[in-house]
């Protein structure tokens, strides 16, 4: 899948979704989910140097992570201030293809891409450019 098609199909999730949800996001994890499931609250690791220095799932050293008040996403809209009709790649900060074109493949981590939604945001001060954590998540489309 490309990236242009990849964000393609979140486009249609959020154009479709937008009078439900304030704001919509994609999750990238391995886990298998369905449309409507709430996610649980996802874990925080403050004292990473590398954004892929993360605890394996399962761990004693991930179960003693602080969790978050919600789960943690790329956010691609925001229903505060943007139509998602409007929705751009290069503004999604967390989607950017590491790429050098929106044709070129996708290669993000996980096995699965989910789109989330939900009407409250706790995004920790230490976030990741473009992360939002959204409290009682919910999957609104899956994208693969």
């Amino acid at each position: 899948m490309t990236y242009r098609e990849f964000f393609e199909k979140v486009k249609e999730a959020c154009i479709k979704h937008e009078d439900e949800y304030t704001f919509i996001a994609v999750r990238f994890e391995d886990k298998e989910r369905t449309v409507g499931e709430v996610c649980e609250c996802s874990k925080h690791n403050p004292d990473r140097e590398d954004d892929r220095d993360f605890p394996e799932y399962g761990t004693p050293e991930y179960d003693n992570l602080p969790t978050l008040r919600g789960t943690s996403a790329w956010l691609v809209y925001n229903g505060l201030w943007q139509w998602a009709s409007d929705i751009k790649p290069e503004e999604c900060l967390g989607l950017k293809p590491y790429r050098k074109t929106l044709d070129d493949e996708t290669n993000y981590m996980g096995k699965h891409a989910y789109v989330i939604a939900g009407n409250r945001e706790h995004t920790h001060a230490d976030c990741d450019d473009g992360e939002i954590v959204i409290e009682d998540a919910v999957v609104i489309d899956i994208i693969y």
